[in-house]
C-alpha cells in the first residue's frame, strides 16, 4: 500500500503552500520529536504533501529511492528502473524498506536519508538573494554537516532581536551568508526526473 493516495501534482502554488506551512508549523515542531537536524524538514514536507496528496521521492547516496506513490525502496542501478520495482517486493532491485502508510514512510526517511543525502541528492541551490521559509541552509564536507531550516526570515535592515546574544551561535555565519547567498531547495524528483516540487 503507498505511502498516501496521490491525487495531484507539484506546482508553483502548492510550493508557496509548503513555505507558509513550514513558516507556521515549524515553530511548533522543534524539539518535539526524535529528528535530527535532516529529519525535521523532511517530516514538514512529508505531512505537507500527504495531506495534499501529492507524490514524494527522495533519493540516498547508496541508490536507493523512496517513492511515496510506492510500497518499499528500489535501488538504481542494479536493474532497469520501473514503477514495478516500487511495488513488487520480489522485483530485482527491490528493497527492505518498507511501509504501508505514511508514518511508516516517515520511518523509513529518517532510517535511510541523511544531511549528505539531502545535499547530495534532493535539494538544489537557490540563489534568489535571500533564503525563505522552507528552504535549507546546510553545511556538509570537511566532516562537519549540519541542515537548519529556514522558517522566518526578516525584511532586509531589521535585525534578529537577539542580535547581540553571544551564546547563539551564527549558523551559517554573516560574513558567509553576504557572500554566498546560497540556500537549498528541498527538492523530491520522480525516478523519470520529474521535478515535484
Amino acid at each position: 500500500m503507498p505511502a498516501w493516495e496521490t491525487k495531484r501534482k507539484w506546482t508553483d502554488e502548492y510550493v508557496e503552500g509548503y513555505r507558509l506551512y513550514v513558516s507556521t508549523s515549524a515553530p511548533f515542531k522543534r524539539g518535539a520529536g526524535p529528528e535530527d537536524c535532516a529529519d525535521l524538514s523532511m517530516s514538514l514536507l512529508i505531512d505537507f504533501a500527504s495531506s495534499f496528496e501529492l507524490p514524494l521521492t527522495f533519493k540516498n547516496e547508496d541508490g536507493w529511492i523512496y517513492l511515496s506513490e510506492g510500497t518499499h525502496a528500489a535501488k538504481v542501478g542494479r536493474t532497469s528502473l520501473t514503477l514495478r520495482n516500487f511495488f513488487d517486493p520480489r522485483a530485482e532491485g527491490a528493497g527492505s524498506a518498507s511501509w504501508e502508510d505514511k508514518e511508516e514512510f516517515r520511518q523509513a526517511i529518517w532510517k535511510h536519508m541523511n544531511v549528505r543525502d539531502l545535499w547530495n541528492h534532493n535539494t538544489r541551490p537557490t540563489n534568489l538573494g535571500r533564503p525563505r521559509p522552507g528552504d535549507l541552509m546546510m553545511r556538509y564536507g570537511g566532516g562537519n554537516h549540519h541542515c537548519a531550516l529556514v522558517y522566518q526570515v526578516y525584511p532586509p535592515g531589521r535585525s534578529h532581536p537577539e542580535e547581540k546574544n553571544k551564546s547563539i551561535p551564527d549558523y551559517p555565519g554573516d560574513s558567509q551568508a553576504r557572500t554566498a547567498r546560497r540556500s537549498h531547495l528541498l527538492e523530491s524528483r520522480l525516478p523519470v526526473g520529474t521535478l515535484t516540487t
